[in-house]
């Protein structure tokens, strides 16, 4: 099981006050007080062997944030909170380059949302997408 416990992330130098001034009940994600971006807040999950975690919100509403915390990968920001994986000790958010690079490599993965940036194919644009290829799509153009 990949377990994650008050996941947080911020982006700006908090201060102190960033999380109980911002979130849904205050409608906004920067801190009035100081500026920084709480892009994620004391998230806990839960993803069982076998599992797909799919994360959907709006822009900005922190879903690359809590996935590149559940990948292991350290990014920028501020980071807390608790990521465990059966078969490896303690919290994977404070493990060494080897151990995220093991994990990363045998159990984990994340798909990035501008995968296709990724591909070695020498796309610098996402491909146009074939009208009605997938039901419920839309065929618009530009569409991806």
């Amino acid at each position: 099981m990949l377990s994650g416990t008050g996941l947080t992330r911020l982006y700006g130098d908090p201060c102190g006050d960033c999380e109980s001034l911002t979130g849904d009940d205050a409608g906004r994600n920067r801190c009035p007080a100081c500026g920084t971006i709480v892009a994620c807040a004391d998230v806990s999950l839960d993803i069982e062997r076998g599992e797909v975690l799919g994360v959907v919100g709006e822009s900005g509403s922190g879903k690359s944030s809590l996935a590149e915390l559940l990948a292991l990968e350290r990014g920028e920001g501020h980071s807390r909170g608790s990521v465990r994986f059966d078969g490896y000790e303690g919290n994977l958010l404070e493990s060494d380059y080897d151990t995220r690079t093991r994990l990363r490599n045998d159990d984990l993965a994340l798909v990035h949302q501008h995968n296709w940036r990724c591909r070695s194919t020498g796309w610098t644009t996402p491909p146009k997408p074939t009208p009605g290829a997938c039901s419920g799509e839309s065929s618009s153009p530009g569409r991806w």
